[in-house]
């Protein structure tokens, strides 16, 4: 059975993204998961799909905002700026969150954001030993230009023991996932059925979408 997370949550007409009204739709519309941008700014914790502007933090709903509905969903959570620096004080400030709100750690899956395995490794180790091993991280990936792209990526995931991926669905096909057959696949942004169901052919059960609503 696939899984639909509302993209930045469910945007529709004047509803702006990640904001609480689109929070409210995506639970109105049925969805049982969720996909968010996080930003850590000034010391909180910010949701936004670009970088904020100093003046617009007022207007911004915080992480807190997006855990009204606590348990009904999953969330995707897409953290825009984590690196060696910020990581172990914006974790640990998610992590109260987390506890505040009495949302399960299965529910939630940590997507950093970061292309570059040095930095995803270490912000990966921070995630582990603040939520514990059974936390799941998933790996981003954004673009795939050559074999060699494929290896590092699959090295990468092997010796971070990492078993979820978040990746662009047009890079996605049958030769992909067989090489990856141990993966657990977040497939974005797919807002046409016909490609849902190819990729649900492939095995993948788990789509960032703008447009289908669950039946």
């Amino acid at each position: 059975m696939i899984r639909l997370f509302a993209h930045r949550g469910f945007v529709k007409e004047n509803i702006l993204q990640n904001s609480i009204a689109s929070l409210n739709h995506a639970h109105k519309s049925g969805f049982k998961a969720i996909e968010f941008d996080i930003w850590f700014l000034e010391e909180k914790l910010f949701l936004s799909h670009d970088r904020p502007k100093k003046n617009a933090l007022k207007t911004l709903p915080f992480l807190s905002d997006y855990f009204a509905y606590k348990n009904d969903f999953f969330y995707w959570m897409d953290f825009k700026n984590l690196d060696e620096k910020n990581s172990d004080q914006a974790l640990k400030m998610v992590k109260d969150e987390i506890t505040k709100s009495g949302i399960k750690l299965d529910k939630i899956y940590f997507v950093p954001f970061i292309t570059d395995y040095k930095i995803a490794k270490k912000v990966f180790e921070k995630i582990r030993k603040i939520f514990g091993n059974k936390s799941q991280i998933v790996a981003v990936c954004e673009q795939i230009k050559t074999a060699q792209d494929i290896k590092n990526l699959r090295d990468f995931l092997t010796k971070n023991k990492i078993k979820f991926l978040s990746i662009f669905h047009e890079l996605i096909d049958r030769t992909f996932v067989k090489i990856f057959p141990e993966i657990e696949i977040f497939a974005w942004t797919v807002n046409d059925l016909k490609r849902v169901k190819e990729l649900e052919n492939l095995g993948i059960k788990n789509f960032a979408t703008d447009s289908i609503v669950p039946k």
